[in-house]
């Protein structure tokens, strides 16, 4: 496939400012004491959010002057594109409180009682909602594919319910943007998830009360209380799962979800066919929560899914990890959606055109600086005969 240069040189540069009235900050947000980078720090105002990544870096565009710059645990910051861009870093101070004013009796309760107003809390009826979705490929630490996804999705329960015992989407792929480099000797594909996959992943969120150890962990927010979970497996072949829930303690909503999946590697055993062996040897899972003000419920703001395995073939042995990113930009959408990719298909298969002036313009998924650097190694290799690149750049 042929690479245009100057398209993709336009995507590395990415647009410092747009016209009319759109406004645009460029910020990196870090902890006031450590200094170290925040991940998962919520942008928004009345139109428009959007999250920092691991670097701590995020881009917001909107129309509406005002930002509000929060995350659990932290002062939130309310501030306008004047203000803020006066400000090189942003800095998030803790909150002071006195921890030993949080007490929980019973978890079992207040667990039950989340579970129980679930079905007031959540969208458990078919809706829609606008997202995007990063999908990022690493062999060996090195990144060798990457996608953006802009487009819609028809739900019919944000979870499983008695009503709706199964999970079922539509989507329709409004843009993307894909990127891939491969040597050509190696033709060992790794498929990306299906939305179908990846969707139901964002949606484990309850486990069981009497299959987990539930423990109270005090954090420094009066609001939230954050129970942690664990549950280790007899089978040797099955990943130890623990993780966390942030609990909004006013209406019994869960704020945030982390689920892990970890293990001894040398307990854990191969699948394999066709000289080819693999195995799972971590999972993780992170799911934010927003509300729908208008509807009084709750739906994913942002979850990202991290999938670490191992292959083995002859005697070479390689180390993946593929990284899901998915925002959600609005759960009111009224239009109808018409289906264009299958659900149960590879996101990477995936074929539409390239919108150089969309990606140019949109606040949800910058590049960072680990994608700025693998788009020049695909750049400088474009003409080597050894590689396979992969795309929708022309």
């Amino acid at each position: 496939m042929r690479l245009n240069y100057f398209k993709l040189l336009l995507l590395l540069l990415f647009k410092s400012s747009i016209n009319g009235q759109i406004l645009q900050i460029n910020k990196v947000v870090v902890d006031f004491q450590t200094k170290q980078p925040l991940e998962y720090v919520n942008i928004s105002n009345d139109i428009d959010n959007t999250i920092s990544n691991k670097e701590g870096l995020f881009v917001f565009v909107s129309r509406d002057k005002h930002i509000n710059i929060s995350s659990v645990g932290y002062e939130t910051i309310n501030t306008t594109f004047e203000e803020i861009n006066k400000q090189d870093t942003i800095f998030l101070k803790s909150n002071i409180i006195e921890l030993e004013e949080i007490i929980v009796d019973n978890v079992s309760l207040v667990l039950n009682e989340v579970y129980r107003n679930g079905y007031k809390n959540y969208f458990l009826e078919p809706y829609l909602e606008e997202f995007f979705l990063r999908g990022i490929l690493k062999r060996d630490n090195t990144i060798i594919r990457f996608q953006d996804v802009f487009g819609k999705v028809e739900r019919n329960s944000l979870f499983v319910t008695q009503k709706n015992p199964q999970e079922k989407y539509l989507v329709e792929i409004s843009s993307l943007r894909k990127i891939g480099i491969s040597e050509k000797e190696n033709n060992e594909y790794i498929e990306f998830p299906s939305f179908k996959t990846l969707f139901r992943w964002y949606s484990a969120v309850f486990n069981l009360p009497n299959e987990y150890v539930f423990t109270i962990e005090k954090i420094n927010d009066l609001d939230y209380l954050k129970i942690n979970f664990s549950k280790s497996e007899e089978n040797k072949n099955t990943l130890t799962r623990k993780g966390y829930y942030v609990i909004n303690k006013k209406d019994k909503s869960i704020k945030e979800v982390n689920y892990s999946m970890v293990g001894d590697v040398d307990k854990i055993e191969f699948n394999g066919s066709r000289g080819l062996k693999w195995r799972t040897i971590g999972i993780d899972l992170y799911i934010h929560f927003k509300k729908n003000e208008i509807e009084n419920k709750y739906y994913i703001g942002n979850a990202t899914l991290k999938n670490t395995f191992e292959t083995i073939k002859g005697d070479k042995k390689t180390i993946y990890e593929a990284f899901y990113d998915l925002i959600t930009i609005r759960n009111d959408v009224k239009e109808k959606l018409s289906s264009n990719f299958s659900v149960d298909k590879d996101i990477f298969k995936a074929k539409f055109p390239y919108s150089e002036q969309f990606w140019n313009t949109q606040n949800q998924l910058p590049l960072t600086n680990e994608l700025h650097e693998f788009i020049k190694r695909v750049l400088d290799n474009r003409n080597n005969k050894e590689f396979e690149i992969m795309g929708n750049f022309k």
